[in-house]
């Protein structure tokens, strides 16, 4: 089976516990907003959105017509995540691939990548997308509820599917960022918290 096929299989499977499981992520999220200026302004893309955590979060920031859409590999995702947050006119959720955005050139002003960074098979592949879909000075979110260590030690133990996924430390990663055309302006690692904010150059 293909990488992306066993990787689709993995969310698939654990899309109930996901969802199970939110409750404490949210909390963890507010506390983050509270005391960090994340970009959430439409239109925006969740990339990675799984059962649609960020999304009470991005409709509180945006008026009742904004675009969002969120988009994650996993069907299983989407339909809970559908199920949880119902249908509102400026909301579309696309189940796909982020290395293959079905998106114009120049869609969004924001791209939010929560907790999927790590599972891109091909970073940079998924970085070019992601650029091309922002409008110029359009902000790219990339974040965690942990430091990269506590990550990638999560992601060794979680089962073959993901256990080869892995996060650079955020110095790192925001080199490569700037050298795929986006400009870093907040890098920031905790062992509760990985945020890198960085506009498309």
């Amino acid at each position: 089976m293909h990488d992306i096929s066993v990787k689709k299989l993995f969310f698939d499977e654990t899309a109930p516990r996901w969802v199970r499981d939110a409750e404490q992520r949210s909390a963890h999220i507010a506390r983050i907003l509270a005391k960090h200026d994340l970009p959430l302004t439409a239109p925006l893309l969740d990339v990675g959105s799984g059962a649609g955590i960020l999304l009470p979060f991005i409709l509180a920031n945006n008026d009742d017509s904004a675009l969002i859409t969120e988009f994650d590999i996993s069907r299983e995702m989407m339909q809970h995540a559908r199920a949880l947050h119902g249908a509102r006119s400026g909301v579309h959720y696309i189940q796909g691939d982020a290395h293959h955005l079905p998106f114009r050139d120049a869609s969004y002003e924001t791209v939010m990548c929560f907790s999927v960074y790590p599972h891109f098979q091909n970073p940079v592949a998924a970085l070019t997308e992601i650029r091309r879909c922002l409008i110029p000075g359009g902000r790219l979110c990339i974040f965690h509820l942990m430091g990269h260590r506590e990550l990638n030690d999560m992601h060794r133990a979680a089962g073959k599917a993901v256990q080869g996924d892995v996060i650079p430390p955020a110095d790192a990663l925001s080199l490569l960022l700037a050298k795929n055309d986006f400009t870093p302006y907040v890098v920031r690692e905790l062992s509760d918290l990985y945020l890198i904010i960085a506009r498309r150059s």
